[in-house]
């Protein structure tokens, strides 16, 4: 189950898609039917906010509520928006399941009074960051700081995550795209020796299924860029298999 405690979710197609069906090349306008299809059951209810977003409603929804406010926006007539951090049901990140609901280390609650605090999950992060060619350990390195400042910086709660994981991005990027964290590296022969050929091989497989440059991927962001570092992989790919079939027959 995707909604908070309140049974609210993301009724955006794209985001629908990526949350719920992350392997699947799946076209908007299907979400967009399936979902609708619910709305005329009688099932949810889909509605905008005050920024044209779209969002969901899981009509008696009946769960234990254990967080004070919706990680998501009411509906219009429900009144002003508040926004705290989520629920313990979607503390997936460090999963420390203490149900705390928004409240950060000295126990004051880090709570927000605006139109809407957009305070992703960590599979929203790492779907993201897919999407802008981001390795996935950095996302949740810059996931779990977020979680350890409150989603806050400059002591005002951050707004739009989106464009400060892209910023990291950049940082990454500058840095030489480590595949793994600096401290992860002891995990390598003591002699130094480079990561095998099957540990690089399984790496790009992985990086291939998901990449935006895949345009059988869901995640396909079309851009030529991305197009092109997708079929260097691809070739440094069939490179390395090609090393390895070497060593073994030799």
């Amino acid at each position: 189950m995707k909604a908070d405690d309140f049974g609210r979710f993301h009724g955006s197609p794209k985001l629908l898609k990526s949350a719920l069906f992350p392997l699947h090349s799946l076209d908007d306008q299907e979400v967009i039917k399936w979902r609708d299809k619910c709305l005329e059951m009688g099932l949810i209810d889909v509605y905008e906010d005050d920024r044209k977003r779209v969002f969901l409603e899981v009509k008696n929804f009946n769960q234990r509520t254990r967080a004070t406010a919706s990680k998501y926006p009411p509906r219009s007539d429900d009144g002003q928006v508040t926004v705290t951090r989520r629920s313990s049901d979607r503390l997936d990140g460090d999963v420390d399941g203490d149900g705390d609901g928004g409240e950060c280390g000295d126990g004051a609650r880090q709570s927000a009074r605006h139109s809407f605090a957009e305070i992703p999950t960590i599979n929203e992060v790492k779907a993201y960051a897919v999407t802008i060619g981001l390795v996935e350990w950095k996302a949740v390195d810059w996931y779990q700081k977020q979680e350890a400042v409150g989603w806050m910086m400059n002591n005002q709660p951050i707004r739009k995550w989106q464009p400060l994981l892209a910023r990291m991005r950049t940082f990454w990027e500058a840095d030489g795209k480590p595949l793994k964290p600096a401290g992860k590296a002891s995990s390598a022969p003591q002699d130094g020796a480079a990561m095998p050929s099957w540990a690089k091989i399984k790496t790009i497989e992985g990086s291939l299924a998901k990449h935006p440059g895949n345009h059988e991927s869901v995640f396909s962001s079309g851009k030529p860029k991305d197009k092109a570092d997708f079929k260097a992989l691809k070739i440094k790919l069939r490179e390395l298999k090609a090393e390895q079939e070497k060593e073994a027959v030799s």
